[in-house]
């Protein structure tokens, strides 16, 4: 189990999960897509190592998409469908085609996920996603016996409670602070 591939594989998913807990603390989208970008590219390999195909390719085409994305985002882009949906196809296409077992299908419905969350502008909603598909991640390490992506994966779950909780408080202390407009209350105005 411990071969000279594997020890690599688990090295490149130590530095994909510093650059994806790193996007935890990151408020701009364009910084957390570009580091979306890397992550990819090392679960890439990762994955590659590991012979998992499915999670090989939805991390190539993971890469590609943080680079349309981010493009989108530099040039102030509108964010169009079809860029989802191209997205969207090119995962189910090379799932379709690496598809081996049941296995395959958190790595799947994971990044279907998360392209959409990358895809909306929504940083919260961001947040929540990447819980989702932490979760769904754990199921597929273990499967595929990663023991660093495992680990990485539950300590990215505890990171992500800690900032989503960390936005929500943020969300309502600033609008606690925030002075309210309010208007006048109309008087009723008596005829003598």
């Amino acid at each position: 189990m411990f071969t000279t591939s594997y020890i690599i594989s688990q090295i490149f998913a130590l530095f994909a999960y510093v650059a994806l807990m790193t996007t935890m603390f990151i408020k701009s989208k364009v910084k957390i897509l570009i580091l979306n970008i890397g992550c990819s590219i090392f679960f890439f390999f990762h994955y590659l190592l590991l012979g998992a195909s499915v999670g090989m390719y939805i991390n190539i085409i993971g890469a590609a998409r943080g680079l349309w994305f981010y493009l989108d985002e530099k040039f102030n882009s509108k964010h169009l469908l079809n860029a989802l949906i191209v997205c969207l196809a090119a995962l189910l296409v090379c799932s379709i085609h690496a598809f081996s077992s049941w296995v395959e299908c958190f790595a799947l419905i994971a990044g279907v996920i998360f392209t959409y969350s990358l895809w909306q502008k929504n940083i919260g909603f961001y947040r929540w996603s990447m819980l989702i598909c932490s979760i769904l991640w754990v199921i597929y390490n273990i499967l595929h016996y990663s023991i660093v992506a495992t680990t990485g994966e539950l300590i990215l779950i505890i990171i992500e409670i800690v900032s989503i909780v960390k936005y929500y408080k943020k969300d309502r202390s600033e609008l606690a602070s925030t002075p309210q407009i309010t208007a006048p209350l109309p008087t009723q105005e008596t005829s003598e």
